[in-house]
């Protein structure tokens, strides 16, 4: 059996169900799940954790002895006898196919104790079958739902604190992916409906103001956005178009605020004054003015002034960077913009 290169190691209960999926693969690959799932109930005989090795038949197979001397070749009439040519046939398919099984479950086997810990090694000694290997590391590495829920959830919770010091970006967006699926398996309340997007973007907030606040106005807005796989790849794209973009804590009060409500509630105004976002000022962002647009030179100059301080220029340069990466993509992809907001 060729083995998939795996990277998964068993070691903690952690590992466990990314495990058990790779070596299910495997299994599945070549036919012999059937007989080594240790999710399915205990089986009453041996036969039915290994091959069956079919019987090869014989004259007396076709046509019975009616004592007890078998029947043979030359006691077959021409019909039976190519009735047994026939099973002869089926025969050497079955065998054929159970020596396939034997050895895929061999090399099941060693890809198994490859894939464990050195430490746990001791959980795959004295077993009679791949079947009772496999149960036994169930039984010792297969976390409960609780555990799982649990272990879901701090990974989750280590991610919104943001992307820490000598991590890679592109790994990070993978353990926000792994863990929103397996949040979403699990139905974890705080990894549903729009609470994932929400939480990412506020853990990017310090260093993508700029595509956090262009999200997280449209989600206030209700308009609509991606699902999470598909927000985490617009920002894996933002990121590409911008490998530069210097990261900063804040954008002072416009940037907890994200130019939307106070913490009493009280949108915040745009630096031109007027009550809206800042991703629909067209003062800050042209692909905002409508055909004819004309500027008011008094909230022109509002905009300049307030424009001389670094990190509102990082903030408006973000905003203007990802309009411009966002109007190049397919028609079906750009959200519905009400004309009242």
């Amino acid at each position: 059996m060729e083995t998939i290169k795996v990277t998964v190691i068993l070691t903690t209960k952690q590992d466990y169900p990314d495990w058990i999926e790779v070596i299910k693969t495997t299994a599945e690959t070549k036919g012999v799940w059937k007989y080594v799932n240790p999710a399915g109930t205990r089986p009453n005989t041996e036969a039915t954790t290994t091959p069956v090795l079919p019987v090869r038949p014989t004259p007396n197979s076709i046509k019975p002895s009616a004592n007890a001397t078998p029947t043979l070749y030359s006691q077959l009439d021409i019909d039976q006898l190519e009735e047994l040519r026939n099973c002869q046939s089926d025969y050497d398919r079955q065998l054929k196919a159970y020596d396939q099984e034997v050895a895929a479950l061999g090399k099941l086997r060693v890809l198994i104790q490859r894939t464990v810990a050195p430490d746990n090694l001791v959980y795959t000694f004295n077993c009679d079958t791949v079947y009772d290997v496999l149960v036994k590391l169930q039984q010792r590495f297969s976390p409960t739902a609780e555990f799982r829920e649990r272990e879901v959830v701090d990974r989750w919770n280590d991610l919104k604190r943001g992307l820490q010091r000598g991590i890679e970006v592109e790994h990070w967006l993978t353990r926000w992916e792994k863990a929103y699926t397996d949040g979403r398996a699990l139905d974890i309340p705080d990894i549903t409906g729009k609470r994932p997007h929400r939480d990412f973007l506020a853990a990017i907030h310090t260093t993508a103001s700029g595509f956090s606040n262009y999200w997280q106005n449209r989600l206030i807005a209700q308009e609509t956005i991606p699902d999470f796989y598909g927000l985490i790849q617009q920002y894996r794209e933002f990121q590409a178009s911008v490998p530069n973009q210097k990261a900063s804590a804040s954008h002072g009060a416009f940037g907890p605020t994200l130019n939307g409500r106070t913490p009493e509630g009280k949108r915040s105004p745009c630096l031109c004054g007027d009550d809206h976002r800042f991703s629909k000022c067209p003062y800050l962002i042209p692909q905002e003015r409508p055909q004819g647009w004309k500027a008011n030179s008094t909230k022109e100059q509002k905009v300049q002034e307030a424009l001389r301080s670094e990190k509102l220029r990082d903030l408006v340069e973000d905003l203007r960077r990802y309009a411009i990466e966002y109007e190049k993509k397919e028609p079906e992809l750009v959200p519905i913009r009400p004309d009242n907001l």
